[in-house]
């Protein structure tokens, strides 16, 4: 010991303390460790946490920095992707109709950039042209810096040119900045240093959120490293220690992550969460979900109309019917249906506007990523607000059941008129031998001995404030507060077993493609007792070989004969709701429509009351040949009607263009 002392490595600040070491001895120390693991239950923490986080980049830096922070109990910093290091993923055309196109770049962070093209294109421009200029512009963006906006390049086709320039001359060229920082845990750091005016100085060094951007970007550019008291080069971080690793998308670097804690911190853990999560996050990133807007290919102001014609047109290409043995169109359908069966939903498509993919698992929140939270403050510093209202912990309890989903196929008639059928699936259902409770012959879960059924665990410790108290979940009980110490047999403890299951689903009248069912209860048992799930049955309708659906009306062709169109008639057209008595009046013409009142759709909840009606489109058979009889009939009318008609000894007018090339 005291050799280290003579060296440097440990100091004695004071004569009743004992020996700490100094920030060249906790160098000495870093050296010499590798990036380290976690332990087995954090790593599935992990885990679980990418395989479930999604919606906008902003709010899943946020929630990975409080992930961070949970797994180490210090402060985590994150800096969000810049310009000029992402790459264009992809870049494509999308046609939004009524003369407007949309260039949309999907980067390698995972951000979706928007630009409008000028109007000028719709005088000449095809689909075609559209096509084949999309599949150029996504040659030329991809890998390149979304900075970097590339050159045109002359393909000889006059309107395609014109066409990809307009597009490339609407990508407005970035300027180099710095990411945005989202900080998480910055309340665990009362728990961490002995004096108030350290913690102070630490909030005001993250509350200049460039400093700390510029420190993580010095850092980062070692791969995963360290920085101890001044080796920040951040006076009031002299007594701070900085953990720092990049995280890359595709190979390229786009943004960093790291811990701040005091320099006594667990170096191996914090090297270790910081290189797990860091690689986490690149890969969750790379895993983009694609926009329900640009899937339909219609804008964000779009109207329930426009999004069931957009829909229809995109179901029909891509329906596995009509693509068999194709797997990229089945899951492009899926993902369509998908798309539309949100944005049809008002409430759904509210909270898809607002929080992305993160709003429909009912966790979308926008949040302030650079958030302190005053109640987490007064809990570390003293176990509690003590002015008040602050929020009371325990045992999080048993965790709720997944929801599931299942596809299921109707008829067009059941559509319109409703039907109950069963639907079956694989599923997670409350072990019978425990009674879902994961104990074995009955026995009770004890309270935890780890946390005393707090389902968190404290840790005191003295300061010159007095008492510190931190609070973490407890990890013997994941929080639930209760341990199994005898597990089931047949569900080894976990208090559900899958198995299939057969539910019976009443489906309203007048549903149609995209429309979803909630089931209340139908979804997976939660684990341990946990709460059960919902089943959302989502609705495919088949077509009709007689009818086209427009909203609740229904369309149909109504075939009647030339005299029957001249003179009026009463004739029998079968509707869905039977055999129907149609009167067409005299003088009826191709193309008039016949509408039948409150013989279409039955209109949904919320959709006003009553049905749709039944529009009948007037076809006239006009026969090809005709008898002897009918023909002198009818050359009698003319005769009498003065019109000029083929003469009987005429030969066919087929035949007499034959005859000119003989």
């Amino acid at each position: 010991m005291a050799a280290l002392e003579s060296d440097g490595y440990l100091v004695q600040p004071h004569t009743s303390a004992g020996r700490v070491p100094t920030e060249a001895g906790y160098r000495y120390f870093v050296d010499s460790l590798g990036p380290g693991s976690l332990e087995e239950t954090e790593t599935r923490q992990v885990r679980s946490f990418f395989r479930t986080t999604e919606g906008k980049l902003e709010q899943r830096l946020a929630d990975t920095s409080k992930l961070l922070s949970q797994l180490t109990t210090y402060a985590a910093v994150i800096v969000g992707p810049t310009h000029d290091p992402t790459t264009v993923r992809s870049a494509r055309l999308v046609d939004l109709g009524n003369g407007r196109l949309l260039l949309v770049i999907v980067t390698s962070s995972g951000g979706v950039e928007r630009f409008e093209v000028s109007a000028d294109y719709q005088e000449f421009c095809d689909d075609r042209i559209i096509e084949m200029a999309s599949a150029k512009i996504d040659q030329l963006f991809k890998g390149s810096s979304l900075g970097t906006v590339p050159e045109v390049e002359i393909t000889g086709n006059k309107k395609l040119d014109l066409l990809i320039g307009s597009a490339i001359g609407a990508v407005k060229p970035a300027e180099s900045q710095g990411g945005d920082l989202y900080v998480g845990g910055a309340a665990n750091m009362a728990g961490q240093f002995d004096a108030v005016s350290t913690v102070k100085s630490v909030l005001a060094v993250l509350e200049e959120q460039l400093l700390v951007v510029r420190l993580l970007g010095n850092l980062v550019d070692r791969g995963l490293s360290v920085a101890i008291g001044s080796e920040t080069g951040v006076a009031p971080l002299s007594e701070c220690a900085v953990v720092v690793a990049p995280y890359t998308v595709d190979g390229e670097r786009v943004g960093s992550i790291g811990l701040l804690g005091p320099t006594r911190m667990d170096y191996p853990k914090a090297l270790a969460a910081v290189n797990v999560v860091s690689t986490r996050l690149g890969k969750s990133l790379g895993e983009t979900h694609e926009d329900y807007y640009e899937l339909l290919e219609v804008p964000k102001n779009v109207d329930g109309d426009e999004l069931k014609r957009a829909y229809r047109k995109l179901a029909r290409k891509y329906h596995p019917d009509a693509n068999p043995g194709d797997a990229s169109a089945e899951a492009r359908f899926k993902e369509i249906s998908e798309a539309y069966a949100v944005l049809s939903d008002g409430e759904a498509r509210a909270r898809y506007d607002r929080f992305g993919h993160e709003g429909l698992r009912g966790g979308g929140s926008g949040g302030d990523p650079f958030n302190f939270d005053l109640n987490d403050i007064f809990d570390n510093f003293f176990g509690g607000n003590p002015f008040g209202g602050g929020r009371q912990r325990g045992p999080s309890g048993p965790p709720r059941g997944e929801d599931q989903e299942v596809v299921m196929d109707i008829s067009f008639e059941e559509a319109i008129f409703g039907v109950e059928q069963s639907v079956e699936l694989q599923t997670a259902v409350h072990c019978e031998e425990c009674e879902g409770q994961g104990s074995a012959n009955g026995a009770v879960p004890q309270t935890c001995s780890g946390c005393d059924g707090a389902g968190q665990v404290r840790q005191v410790r003295q300061s010159l404030l007095g008492q510190m108290v931190t609070a973490a979940q407890c990890p013997r009980c994941s929080g639930v507060g209760q341990e199994i110490l005898d597990p089931c047999g047949a569900c080894r403890g976990e208090g559900r077993q899958r198995k299939p299951m057969s539910y019976d689903v009443r489906i309203p009248a007048g549903v149609d493609t995209g429309s979803t069912l909630r089931l209340t209860g139908r979804g997976a048992a939660g684990a341990r007792g946990g709460q059960t799930g919902d089943l959302y049955v989502h609705l495919r309708v088949g077509e009709s070989s007689r009818f086209v659906r427009e909203n609740e009306h229904l369309i149909a062709e109504l075939p009647i004969t030339m005299l029957q169109a001249a003179l009026g008639a009463h004739i029998t057209f079968d509707t869905v709701d039977g055999a129907e008595e149609i009167v067409i009046p005299p003088g009826t013409q191709p193309g008039e429509v016949l509408q039948l009142k409150g013989r279409g759709v039955p209109r949904l909840e919320g959709r006003g009351r009553g049905r749709g009606d039944l529009i009948l489109s007037v076809t006239v058979d006009i026969p090809s040949k005709l008898s002897k009889d009918d023909e002198a009939l009818l050359r009698q009318l003319a005769a009498q009607r003065d019109e000029q008609v083929a003469d009987a000894t005429d030969r066919s007018v087929m035949g007499k263009l034959r005859s000119v090339f003989q």
